[in-house]
């Protein structure tokens, strides 16, 4: 069989130039034949010279090489086909030296495929280390292969000192210059990490809180499990039980002596009892003021960047035997997240009820996500529902994980669409959101979002946009923060926080402000993936943006379920009170949502005396919320000056509320498919079409509940068709 590679060389003896526009990254353009499919590897050798000093003292030689080399193998997708690193016997210290093995999932329980799996940060790019990788185990013939040092680190503590050990681990087996394999081997995440016998969580070398977090949640499960005597008496595997479950006992029983109770799970008996092993460093991590807490140290744990990547989501959940592990230290998966269930119970934040604003346990994803249809049965974790049939939407999902880090933007939506019903099964899923590297990470979204609307014949998932940092209802930003999206405007997009998915209309509050309209399929097919059209009306503009008139809209007196709607959005959307765990899904006995309106009147009134009462403010100029064609305006000091003008009258006389990026101007319209109104800001013409800006939702006081579908009917002749850009 004759190879279909070529090698084509091309000489450049100019000098590459970095210029001011991107420094960061000069970029050199290269000639492919025309028939080449994919490139394997590119090789440069050259001089680099520093023109600010002389060009002879700073000349270099320059070797720049890609791992492309080793993929001699392509992977067939039909086969379900992965690579596998065997990696051969040694000490930590040895060399590692290892080879590729190609394995199908479609047989590999059949031919009894055993492997296990590597879950980490892939940490630095710069970073690197070498391992040597030979052609097959029986070749002597090693070559350097460079990867991340965190791998490297791994790879040396899991290596067996008198057998091989088969791993799959993402950065090496998949060859990652190769965009189509890339995007091939993600849909195949799932049944990877749950066919691997072990999937081994890397949370890094050398980090002492981390290894102390370890070590305490061994003593604290055990004290509630009671399955080993601990100390010298214990013989399990992984992290020693180090406290005997006597002396953690007998602590327990001296302290009820003096008075006081058992903790919650006993877990402050463990940490008094480590706490007096530790070395400073430790106690530091440990302690706030002088006060040694066991929040404060786990926090060191679940801050760690393993806990914050979009990926490993999807590893830890799938698989069979998952292991956490730091340096020589390695515990159950599920005890880790036993001890943060603990830490994030009632019971517990009743005992500690000044804790600092620490990450003290694992984010709410990883109690709401599961993977669906399992390679192999697995035993329930504790972060698994019981019905294992029951998945979250995938914008529900998507919008949870905006919190998490991907070090491709793209994998922050390819990576969850196992964990989502409409998106679970890979063989199923629509072009528009199949995982596909060679798109840019915008087309991506504006593809997902096009898809949305397709799929649930809606446009709410417009309103998701309020997630993003720029576009909130309540202004998050400075000054001199830059609101320019960099992507359509209509589109969701990976930047934002899970905190905010409560803080739009659509979510907080029942509207049906065009009734049973749906969106026009048809308008969603286009030649710019970029652009998105829509049908609907548009009913007015904003005509003038003032504060709040509070005096006419306060949502703290009598009752909530009387006030009006208007008072309703101010209040849950726009938090007057200043408690913004109102719109960040906080279930705590302290949360807004369990407060009555006298308790919140006393809260609004401390908030806004908080801004008049110690300085000298001009008043505020608000306008009255009337119909009258002539605009009146009265001043107050009733109102927060930390809530951006917000308040509206339109051009017909129409009143409501809007977010904090809104401008005069900005056309009110209803599109079919939608809930709320929405702001759409002309920008372009192109050729004879009017182009717009989504600018986000907003409350109208007397359209949102069909008002205008009753008075006009559903398919009114006055429809227009609205481009998103």
């Amino acid at each position: 069989m004759t190879s279909t590679n070529k090698e084509c060389f091309v000489e450049r003896k100019d000098l590459i130039q970095v210029h001011d526009h991107c420094p960061e990254q000069p970029y050199v353009e290269l000639e492919i034949p025309h028939d080449a499919k994919r490139v394997i590897a590119v090789s440069f050798g050259g001089l680099s010279r520093d023109q600010a000093n002389d060009p002879l003292e700073v000349i270099q030689s320059l070797s720049i090489s890609s791992n492309a080399s080793h993929y001699t193998h392509a992977l067939n997708l039909d086969r379900q086909e992965i690579r596998l690193l065997h990696v051969k016997p040694g000490s930590f210290d040895d060399p590692i030296s290892a080879h590729f093995s190609i394995a199908s999932l479609k047989d590999a329980e059949a031919q009894n495929v055993d492997f296990d799996a590597l879950s980490y940060c892939w940490g630095d790019s710069s970073e690197r280390d070498e391992i040597f990788l030979s052609p097959n185990q029986n070749d002597t013939q090693d070559t350097p292969f460079s990867i991340g040092k965190s791998a490297a680190q791994a790879i040396r503590r899991l290596r067996l000192a008198d057998e091989t050990l088969a791993i799959w681990i993402d950065a090496v087996c998949i060859n990652q210059d190769d965009l189509e394999e890339r995007a091939q081997q993600v849909t195949l995440m799932t049944q990877i990490y749950s066919l691997a016998s072990i999937v081994h969580i890397w949370l890094g070398e050398d980090n002492h809180g981390v290894e102390a977090c370890l070590k305490l949640i061994r003593d604290i499960c055990n004290y509630n499990s009671e399955i080993c005597q601990g100390g010298d008496a214990c013989s399990c595997a992984g992290t020693k039980h180090l406290t005997p479950l006597a002396e953690i006992k007998s602590f327990g029983e001296d302290r009820m002596k003096d008075g006081h109770k058992i903790s919650f799970k006993g877990m402050f008996e463990v940490f008094e009892m480590h706490l007096k092993t530790w070395s400073q460093d430790i106690i530091d991590m440990a302690g706030w003021y002088g006060n040694t807490q066991l929040s404060f140290l786990m926090s060191t744990l679940y801050e760690n960047s393993w806990f914050s990547r979009v990926w490993v989501i999807q590893e830890a959940l799938s698989a069979r035997v998952p292991i956490v592990h730091c340096s020589a230290e390695y515990v159950p998966w599920e005890e880790v997240v036993q001890v943060s269930n603990w830490l994030g119970h009632p019971a517990y934040a009743a005992q500690n009820p000044h804790n600092a604003s620490q990450q003290i346990s694992m984010a709410a994803i990883w109690k709401t996500l599961k993977p669906k249809g399992r390679t192999r049965e697995v035993a329930t974790t504790p972060v698994e529902a019981d019905d294992k049939d029951q998945l979250s939407s995938i914008l529900e999902v998507f919008l949870s994980g905006l919190d998490l880090k991907a070090t491709d933007p793209r994998d922050k939506l390819f990576a969850l669409l196992t964990f989502a019903d409409e998106t679970h099964d890979a063989s199923q899923l629509d072009d528009l959101i199949r995982p596909n590297y060679d798109k840019a990470k915008e087309r991506v979204f504006a593809d997902f979002t096009r898809w949305w609307i397709r799929e649930h014949n809606s446009v709410a998932i417009l309103s998701s946009i309020h997630c993003q940092p720029t576009r909130t209802w309540v202004k998050t930003v400075g000054p001199t923060a830059d609101t320019s999206n960099g992507h359509p405007t209509w589109s969701i997009d990976q930047k934002g926080s899970s905190r905010w998915t409560q803080a739009n209309l659509n979510a907080c509050l029942r509207f049906k402000a065009f009734g049973d309209t749906k969106p026009n399929l048809e308008l969603l097919k286009t030649d710019d993936p970029l652009i998105l059209r829509l049908s609907g009306l548009r009913i007015t503009e904003i005509k003038r943006i003032s504060s709040v008139p509070i005096e006419y809209m306060y949502p703290y007196q009598g009752s909530f379920d009387n006030q009006q709607e208007i008072c309703k959005v101010l209040h849950q959307i726009l938090d007057p009170c200043g408690l913004t765990p109102f719109w960040t899904r906080r279930n705590s006995a302290g949360d807004i949502l369990q407060k009555t309106v006298q308790e919140c009147n006393q809260k609004y009134i401390d908030h806004m005396n908080s801004h008049w009462a110690y300085s000298n403010r001009p008043a505020l100029k608000v306008l009255k919320p009337n119909a009258k064609a002539e605009l009146e305006y009265y001043e107050t000091k009733k109102l927060p000056t930390c809530i951006e003008p917000c308040f509206f009258v339109t051009t017909s006389g129409l009143f409501g509320l809007c977010p904090w990026g809104s401008k005069e101007g900005d056309a009110i319209v209803l599109l079919d498919g939608g809930n709320v109104p929405y702001l759409l800001r002309p920008v372009e013409k192109e050729g004879d079409e009017l182009r717009y800006e989504l600018v986000g939702e907003c409350f109208v006081q007397g359209i949102m509940h069909g008002e205008v579908v009753g008075a006009l009917g559903a398919n009114s002749d006055h429809k227009q068709v609205f481009t998103l850009v």
